[in-house]
């Protein structure tokens, strides 16, 4: 597993919705692939769609590996933060985040587990479980924004200067 990779975007696998994991055990070495990812790119939170794997599996430096986590209740005040994505690399723009939510999922032993996240963890896992349904960050901008990301990426590829 350790010739994985972070998807980048636009690549159309990003827009997978992922699948139910249905056996504990197969997924730990991805789990921990995914989390030596994640931190040599700097990052705070992966999910299994961004290494092609379209499966409902998240990392992050806030919990343990996640499976099938979805978002079971959130404070209804949203906040405004700066957002960046492993798979979209030196781009970074401002979204909104519901500043508390509490987490739903199972863990690698498949007991299920309910957690309650502030801040930057609260930030990190809707983005991550936006990931998991086939949404990216980008998805929230406005379209001349994407534009303009898109153009950057394009012209950054055509440098050579993209994904490496």
């Amino acid at each position: 597993m350790t010739d994985l990779k972070i998807l980048l975007w636009p690549d159309p696998r990003l827009k997978q919705r992922s699948n139910v994991v249905r056996m504990p055990g197969l997924w730990d070495k991805l789990a921990g692939t995914m989390t030596e990812l994640m931190l040599a790119a700097g990052g705070v939170g992966l999910s299994a769609i961004q290494v092609g794997c379209p499966y409902r599996l998240v990392v992050s430096k806030f919990a343990p590996a996640m499976y099938n986590p979805f978002i079971s209740g959130f404070d209804i005040s949203k906040k405004r933060v700066t957002e960046g994505c492993l798979s979209l690399p030196g781009f970074y723009e401002e979204v909104y985040r519901h500043e508390s939510i509490q987490l739903t999922c199972q863990d690698l032993d498949f007991k299920i587990r309910e957690q309650t996240f502030t801040g930057l963890a609260a930030q990190c896992f809707q983005h991550e479980l936006e990931h998991l349904e086939g949404h990216f960050f980008t998805d929230h901008l406005p379209s001349a924004v994407r534009s303009r990301i898109r153009g950057e990426v394009q012209k950054l590829k055509r440098a050579g200067k993209y994904g490496k």
